[in-house]
């Protein structure tokens, strides 16, 4: 499964989830929105609203998307 995280460095939600994420062994693109204007545009692109917003690319096609550190969804998906 592939894993981008849209981001900030000055967002704490995003940092506790990237930490997590790493802690778990959980592998994952990191994109920052405020550094880089196509990975902002993606951001608009897939709805976000709100940092961080997780997707999951699954093989067979299918995306998940979960915004804020919302652990019990992210679990949920990565099941």
């Amino acid at each position: 499964m592939k894993i981008t995280v849209y981001s900030s460095e000055s967002c704490i939600f995003c940092r506790q989830l990237k930490e997590w994420f790493l802690s778990e062994g959980i592998e994952f693109e990191n994109r920052d929105v405020s550094k880089e204007k196509e990975f902002y545009d993606e951001f608009i692109a897939h709805g976000g609203s709100g940092i961080p917003l997780t997707i999951f690319e699954k093989p067979n096609g299918e995306i998940n998307k979960v915004s804020g550190m919302n652990k019990s969804k992210i679990l949920e998906v990565l099941k």
